[in-house]
């Protein structure tokens, strides 16, 4: 008889589709005949607050959709770590300041203090090693 761990049979029967409803964020998703994506933290119809690095929306999630966004307030991307990437997307009616996070002393973005998302725009940021954001392009919302 062959005894199988209940974290195998969990993890297999989640990459094999067999429990439908148990995925848990970063789990590969299978549909159809194979691999369709990755799951990912997402945090939906946020409201920036503030207009300095202090008062801004604290970002905890990979993708971030802002909602609302009222003149001159931001987010702050999470503390930085190498590999991190972080998606914002400005849904807001206003320009949408990005800052790093407070506990990010020094921190740049683009060598910069913030990055700015007009509305109906989106943006990617890339963390290459701590303190140092890269922006990726700023597309057209779709």
């Amino acid at each position: 008889m062959v005894m199988l761990s209940s974290t195998f049979v969990s993890l297999h029967g989640r990459v094999m589709g067999l429990f439908k409803g148990l995925a848990a964020n970063g789990d590969f998703w299978l549909g159809g005949d194979g691999f369709q994506g990755v799951l990912e933290d997402v945090a939906d119809g946020l409201t920036a607050t503030g207009s300095t690095q202090a008062g801004a929306l604290q970002l905890t999630k990979k993708v971030n959709r802002c909602s609302t966004v009222a003149a001159s307030t931001g987010v702050a991307l999470p503390v930085s770590k190498a590999g991190m990437i972080v998606h914002v997307i400005n849904d807001g009616a206003q320009a949408l300041t990005v800052y790093p996070a407070v506990a990010d002393s020094g921190a740049a973005i683009d060598g910069t203090t913030t990055a700015t998302i007009t509305n109906a725009r989106r943006g990617t940021f890339i963390c290459t090693a701590a303190g140092t954001w890269f922006s990726v392009g700023y597309q057209k919302a779709a």
